[in-house]
């Protein structure tokens, strides 16, 4: 009974760290012919197929996958197709999930900018609902923005609760032909209702990163639930473009990083230590349980 008693506080304590959560959606995009992305149905978690403006092809990236190794975690790795996002478009590649979807949400996406320079304001985000632009309820989006847009930094990511050149978080930096994985969480505070309004950004996050991000903005946006995902691209001209692969949305930071491997939970004492007092209370309750009887 001791070893039983211990051996599940054990398993107790080693499991919770995997614990897998859902998965919404997911495309890696390797089940498509290559040319343009309107029409294609795979992937797995959505309601019909993307629909895709003119110059959004599916490219073969087979010479030099993108592919991202997390620190602590598993390597993200895209295959041989991906996307490939280029000139300007509200409406770039979009698609509708399968089904609604509220509280906090991840989504992450492996993203390489190519070509032969970066200029300000080269765009290409991923967006909820509605491009930011949109007239009724624009949605939040994150995504590669160029040196801040208008070269008053020198971040190129960012994340914001709707279409503002203001109202936006910033960090990291882009570098031609490096791959990045991008991972976005979206969630209530429930200072603004169900509104989505606290927006954290994670660049190559390591595996015990999940408490700390990049940048987390806060601003109550006009949405609270997810129904369509999509991308909008601009200023990608001179051969710029933007390929984006295994795009997933989840409910928790480890699907988005794509796994975690032992080596990624750092030991804690306090928890292993209460376990360990679980397990020797109960068998204490137990022993004292068993000498009642055999007075009786």
């Amino acid at each position: 009974m001791k070893l039983t008693l211990l051996a599940s506080g054990l398993s107790l304590l080693i499991a919770a760290p995997f614990a897998s959560g859902v998965t919404y959606a997911v495309d890696d995009f390797e089940s498509y012919s290559l040319g343009s992305i309107n029409g294609n149905n795979g992937g797995t978690g959505w309601s019909g197929a993307w629909t895709g403006s003119g110059g959004q092809n599916v490219v073969d990236t087979s010479a030099n996958p993108l592919s991202y190794t997390v620190n602590g975690g598993n390597t993200v790795t895209g295959g041989g197709k991906s996307l490939q996002l280029s000139g300007t478009s509200e409406y770039a590649a979009y698609r509708d999930l399968s089904s609604a979807q509220t509280g906090a949400i991840y989504i992450s996406y492996l993203m390489r900018v190519e070509g032969t320079t970066i200029e300000n304001n080269d765009f290409a985000s991923m967006w909820l609902n509605n491009p930011g632009t949109a007239s009724t309820n624009p949605g939040p989006s994150t995504g590669f923005k160029a040196n801040n847009g208008d070269g008053a930094g020198t971040e190129d990511f960012f994340i914001r609760p709707y279409h503002d050149g203001t109202n936006a978080g910033y960090a990291g930096d882009v570098n031609l032909g490096e791959t990045y994985l991008v991972v976005a969480k979206f969630e209530a505070s429930g200072a603004n209702g169900d509104l989505y309004d606290t927006f954290s950004l994670w660049i190559n996050p390591d595996a015990w990163d999940e408490n700390n991000a990049d940048v987390t903005y806060t601003g109550a946006s006009y949405i609270d639930e997810l129904t369509r995902l999509g991308f909008r691209s601009a200023n990608l001209d001179h051969g710029t473009t933007v390929l984006i692969d295994n795009f997933t949305t989840t409910d928790n930071f480890g699907e988005a990083i794509g796994g975690m491997s032992p080596a990624a939970v750092p030991f804690d004492p306090g928890a292993g230590l209460g376990m360990a007092f679980v397990g020797w209370f109960a068998w204490r309750r137990f022993k004292r349980r068993l000498s009642e009887k055999t007075v009786a």
